[in-house]
């Protein structure tokens, strides 16, 4: 396929590059299954995003909480939803996260957009107003998971011509909730007919209700095999598993990622794998990952035999399956699935004692030796919540580690200093305790 797109957005166009490269590396690991499978569902988005801006495709606008589900109804032919955060999280994953991550929160915040706002949503500011995005021909946004959403949402508004929808996303997930968030899609369908020309059509609706389906009951089986102690697959799989997820759910990638992953975890279970050589300590890592420098997790198992069997990110519910009987219980299935069965919002957007809960069940049932609250700069409702944490840990008897850091700016804590901070706690808190010296 001629990629003609790439030559007119460099900061893509290098992505690209590393994907070919990694993928190059990749396959002659046959064994690294996860890896593999992760650049290929990134490099067949970019690829057809690089198709959207070359055949002219009408592209929606979307942030971070819009279920690629409901929008696999429309016709990949004529249409390219755009997730805002993508290329922040391809940048951080297999980019260069400090130079173009870095800038592109440099650029919004020079716009006027507050420097505690997450990164990630002033990386998805910066990158439109560099025009490393392509424009709109239209927008859908939610209204969760976080208020640093909403104010990405508003200045998105703001700044794009495009005609722009936006849900109202309740604070709980009642019968009457999800009906009106149900009620919000049916208007978002319609509004986006109309402002792009192109139909919405069930059939497609109901293929990407199914792969959905098929995606979390794999991705649910992976959960619960997460639980083996000692671990044997690396933890840095975790947070890669919600950002597949964010831009797949109803996709054959969505899919093929999952099985992928749960394929290798079983082989590794089958091998007698081991994730850290010798005694591992387990934590439970409750917040955002460290997507600015991934390898972080393999030298966390390496050189601190330190393992996190489960984290917010990777942690998802097979009980909300989408009833697929007709367009309504699909939309309502959407509904409540993008309310309680997504990371962060899922502990979040309610009551904080389903953060507490959470928190409570990993400890538990993944065997947890300590507790981290990764306290990403721009999270301030996690930030608000750490008290309780800190509370609900001493009730489970385990200690917890919060430090300050930003998931995509490595400019905020660097890697020296996490490493520090982890070596110090471990060994002067958590080993005493673990092992009795």
């Amino acid at each position: 396929m001629a990629i003609l797109g790439k030559e007119r957005l460099e900061v893509w166009e290098e992505a690209y590059e590393s994907i070919l490269i990694l993928q190059d590396i990749f396959s002659e690991e046959s064994l690294d299954r996860t890896h593999a499978a992760l650049l290929v569902v990134y490099r067949d988005y970019i690829e057809q995003l690089f198709e959207a801006v070359d055949r002219g495709k009408k592209i929606i606008y979307g942030n971070f909480a819009v279920p690629g589900t409901l929008m696999r109804g429309f016709d990949t032919d004529d249409v390219f939803w755009l997730q805002l955060e993508a290329l922040s999280v391809i940048q951080g994953l297999v980019g260069q996260p400090a130079v173009w991550n870095a800038r592109y929160v440099d650029t919004a915040e020079a716009a006027g957009m507050a420097s505690d706002i997450c990164s990630v949503d002033r990386i998805a500011l910066g990158g439109y107003l560099e025009k490393v995005l392509p424009p709109p021909d239209a927008g859908f946004y939610m209204t969760t998971p976080c208020d640093s959403q909403t104010c990405l949402v508003n200045s998105m508004v703001a700044e794009t011509d495009a005609p722009t929808i936006v849900v109202d996303m309740p604070y709980s997930a009642r019968r009457e909730d999800v009906e009106y968030v149900r009620r919000q899609y049916d208007e978002v369908i319609e509004f986006l007919q109309e402002n792009t020309g192109i139909d919405y059509d069930n059939d497609r609706l109901l293929s990407a209700c199914e792969k959905y389906n098929r995606m979390v009951e794999l991705i649910f089986d992976w959960v619960q095999l997460r639980r083996n102690a000692p671990a044997p697959q690396p933890c840095e799989t975790l947070s890669l598993m919600a950002a597949v997820v964010t831009v797949f759910s109803g996709h054959d990638n969505g899919i093929n990622y999952a099985t992928e992953t749960l394929a290798e975890l079983k082989e590794m279970i089958d091998r007698g794998d081991r994730a850290v050589d010798g005694d591992e300590i387990r934590a439970i890592w409750y917040g955002d990952p460290m997507w600015s420098d991934i390898n972080f997790y393999n030298w966390l198992e390496s050189e601190c035999k330190v393992t996190v069997p489960m984290d917010m990110f990777g942690y998802f519910n097979a009980g909300s399956l989408i009833d697929t009987s007709s367009r309504r219980s699909m939309l309502e299935g959407i509904a409540y699935n993008a309310m309680r069965n997504f990371p962060m919002t899922r502990q979040l957007l309610g009551s904080m004692e389903d953060y507490l809960s959470d928190y409570r069940t990993l400890c538990l049932d993944y065997s947890a030796d300590f507790g981290v609250v990764p306290g990403h700069l721009g999270c301030t409702h996690g930030w608000g919540a750490v008290g309780m944490i800190r509370e609900e840990s001493e009730r489970l008897g385990i200690p917890l580690l919060v430090f300050e850091f930003d998931m995509l700016d490595p400019r905020i804590t660097g890697r020296d200093d996490l490493e520090v901070i982890f070596q110090n706690f471990v060994d002067d808190i958590v080993k005493p305790r673990k092992f009795g010296y």
